[in-house]
């Protein structure tokens, strides 16, 4: 089973590309991993993630940085040719997305 779940705040707006099939929205996640007893503070991971379509738009028109959301997505992994090397990726894709909070106030 390949499923994602995160609970994290936006660490910059979304930045949406449009293109002939709708678009898709990226976003990088400050996620909570644990807490540090040591240092006594929390372990933090940032989480670059996409999401397309019309889910996509709408995180770009309604999150920015700060806001807190819930996802629910999966993890796929690419291997593609660049100038004469093999490269692989591996993205985070998002298909739900819950806004939870807007960002804290200053």
């Amino acid at each position: 089973m390949n499923e994602l779940n995160l609970v994290g705040r936006l660490v910059r707006d979304p930045q949406f590309m449009a293109n002939n099939g709708g678009g898709v929205c990226f976003m990088t996640l400050v996620t909570n991993r644990g807490w540090n007893k040591r240092k006594k503070e929390p372990i933090t991971k940032l989480v670059n993630v996409a999401v397309w379509g019309d889910l996509g738009e709408r995180c770009a028109n309604n999150l920015q940085k700060g806001s807190l959301i819930s996802a629910r997505g999966f993890v796929e992994s690419k291997t593609y040719e660049k100038g004469g090397n093999k490269v692989f990726t591996t993205d985070v894709i998002l298909e739900e997305v819950d806004f939870l909070a807007k960002p804290k106030a200053k």
